[in-house]
């Protein structure tokens, strides 16, 4: 029985660029549309729904998806590539409000904004895992891994036996 090589360790850069992305596939069109419709008017400072809608997508939806995608094409390090991806996606976010900021005169908001990072890395961190779990439980051509074609041997290259083992002459 020839055996695998385990899998590669620690950041995979191009699955923290995918999770990334779908991260901010989510978040940018939220943010989006909540400045806009608030710049023009249709949002009050003072609405409840819009920020919260805007907030859970942004803190909890993006980040779980964009470590989700992460973690299910990293397996060998489904967390770290989760939390990564989150984490760069919130980076990106937080690079925007900055410079944002320093256009517009505004004052920035440094807790604010370095408690999104952490919270997404967290949520960035259970999408990982909840990406690995749902790799792990199908296999490429779709069978389930627990199936009889997937089960490991008890003892490696153990010799088969149909009875008790033989023994020498008796003597």
């Amino acid at each position: 029985m020839a055996l695998e090589p385990p899998a590669r360790r620690g950041l995979d850069w191009a699955a923290v660029r995918v999770g990334a992305l779908c991260d901010l596939a989510l978040l940018a069109p939220v943010v989006l549309a909540y400045a806009l419709l608030r710049g023009a008017g249709v949002i009050s400072t003072t609405a409840n729904v819009p920020v919260v809608v805007t907030a859970v997508v942004a803190v909890v939806l993006a980040p779980l998806t964009g470590g989700f995608v992460a973690g299910r094409h990293q397996p060998g390090a489904p967390l770290t590539n989760g939390a990564a991806a989150a984490t760069v996606a919130a980076g990106a976010y937080v690079l925007f409000r900055v410079i944002d900021g320093a256009v517009r005169g505004l004052p920035l908001p440094v807790a604010t904004l370095a408690t999104l990072i952490t919270v997404s890395a967290s949520f960035g961190l259970l999408g990982g895992l909840a990406g690995f779990r749902s790799a792990r439980r199908y296999t490429p051509t779709g069978e389930g891994a627990g199936s009889a074609d997937h089960a490991e041997p008890a003892v490696p290259d153990a010799p088969a036996s149909d009875g008790p083992a033989e023994r020498g002459p008796a003597g």
